[in-house]
């Protein structure tokens, strides 16, 4: 341990252009210095985050500490700024090194975990204290709290230090992998249903936190959404600009998350209910969003489990019905050969648009497909007995306009003349001899490749995985819990 503390000052002290550290000033604007070095091709040991901690002494005085200025150097070898100025009264780190927590300028707390930095904020206080055993952070505060834990375990204080952290403990990981999407670059999120987060999954293959806080609820609109309440993410459509849109299904919501990451409410009202046409979107009842997708003309469909309904977002913000009465008086498959606004999509779960325009949807209830034509009339593609949809999505438009399927333990691509098995997850040992995969979340890439994930909680898979098939038919499983 201390031979790599000591490659860490010897790194830093490079980095700054000496062996010393560097000796920071004070910080008049948020925006008058560079809070960090610059970026930097050092080469960081892979698999540990350096997090730099630069602070100078002040008065003995918490209101007037010192101004400490924070860094995280990443695996990569770039710098990334944590916060500007702050008292150094207002830093707390865990014993074990892999929690940080401060106090910014409107006096929140904010707790980081490292590595990866993913910030949340746990309240409004000073002053915050680990104790000795790193288990319970205390701060103080004029709401009504706890009284806070003896001890200053982890207290930085003044200090300046530098801490190697072993990613392989302390980095997020999925928890629940649910439903899936590939960014604009090829990125895959992961709707984690148990953390109530949407992660995001680097080249390097771990993990980041791109919206929620990891409390299951309903908060955070018009904010970072890293800071946001989510319950029971869903289905998930990334457009190239990297927008994303996320069915927060237990609140009854449809939100996008910007390509800034700030999270907004774009459908539904929080209440349960029946979506009329031309219903103002935000004051819509929903009854539980499972997915959505953007339609060939850059509309929003909703596929809305809970109500059976399929819905159009438009661009000023109003709902439309696709397919479901605005009246719940069918169950099951009913209306085949009708128009689909008078027919039951029974319990649509997932969305996907082939080339020519037609609307598959996997109905969960019934274990259904079922297809909108252009002309607004619901079909059954496969008939009543020839398709069993699984997983969260199941359905997903491929590069070539075709769609993909999930049927039962195959993927399939979709012909007018039937189906055509790409890949049989059955027989199959992708986790190993003991390590059955019955597939979940879906999401195929722009390459072709097909991207799933495995439960250990859904009564066949022994694990929690995330799995890439690439086009051939090769398996490369990207994550499993240990």
């Amino acid at each position: 341990m201390l031979k790599r503390i000591i490659r860490a000052l010897i790194l830093v002290g490079g980095l700054c252009g000496s062996g010393a550290w560097p000796t920071p000033h004070a910080v008049g604007r948020a925006d008058a210095a560079p809070i960090c070095p610059a970026a930097t091709h050092a080469r960081v040991p892979s698999g540990v985050t350096l997090v730099l901690i630069v602070a100078r002494t002040g008065s003995s005085s918490p209101e007037d500490a010192g101004a400490a200025r924070l860094c995280l150097l990443t695996a990569v070898g770039m710098f990334q700024p944590l916060y500007r100025q702050l008292p150094t009264s207002d830093i707390a780190m865990s014993a074990d090194r892999r929690v940080l927590a401060y106090r910014d300028t409107t006096y929140r707390i904010h707790v980081v975990r490292l590595p990866g930095g993913v910030d949340s904020v746990i309240g409004r206080g000073v002053m915050p204290r680990f104790s000795h055993d790193g288990r319970y952070l205390a701060f103080v505060t004029s709401d009504t709290l706890p009284a806070p834990a003896s001890g200053a375990g982890g207290e930085i204080g003044a200090a300046v230090g530098a801490f190697w952290i072993n990613d392989a403990a302390a980095s997020i990981q999925p928890s629940e992998p649910g439903a899936l999407a590939l960014g604009p670059h090829g990125d895959l999120y992961i709707a984690d249903r148990a953390r109530n987060q949407i992660l995001k999954r680097l080249a390097a293959g771990t993990f980041v936190v791109i919206a929620g806080n990891g409390r299951a609820g309903f908060s955070g609109d018009g904010g970072p959404a890293v800071e946001a309440e989510l319950h029971d993410p869903g289905g998930m459509t990334i457009t190239r600009d990297g927008t994303i849109y996320v069915s927060d299904s237990q609140n009854r919501r449809i939100r996008r998350i910007s390509p800034g990451g700030i999270i907004t409410t774009i459908a539904g009202d929080g209440k349960p209910g029946l979506v009329t046409s031309a219903t103002p979107a935000l004051g819509a009842t929903l009854g539980d969003p499972a997915d959505v997708i953007v339609g060939p003309h850059g509309d929003l469909y909703i596929a809305d489990a809970g109500s059976d309904q399929v819905l159009r977002l438009s661009a000023a913000g109003m709902l439309m019905r696709v397919a479901g009465s605005n009246i719940r008086r069918y169950a099951g498959i009913y209306g085949v050969g009708k128009p689909a606004t008078e027919a039951s999509p029974d319990g649509p779960y997932g969305l996907a648009f082939d080339r020519s325009g037609d609307l598959y949807i996997a109905g969960i209830n019934t274990k259904t497909l079922l297809m909108i034509n252009a002309k607004g009339i619901m079909t059954l593609p496969m008939g009543e007995d020839g398709f069993y949809p699984r997983g969260v999505g199941g359905v997903k438009t491929a590069p070539d306009g075709s769609v993909l399927a999930m049927n039962n333990l195959r993927v399939v691509r979709l012909t007018p003349k039937g189906e055509r098995t790409v890949f049989d997850f059955s027989g199959k040992h992708i986790l190993g001899p003991s390590g059955a995969f019955l597939p979940n979340g879906f999401a195929v890439g722009s390459n072709g490749a097909i991207y799933t994930d495995t439960d250990r909680g859904n009564g066949f898979s022994n694990t929690a995985a995330v799995a890439e098939i690439v086009p051939g038919g090769q398996v490369r499983v990207l994550w499993r819990a240990v």
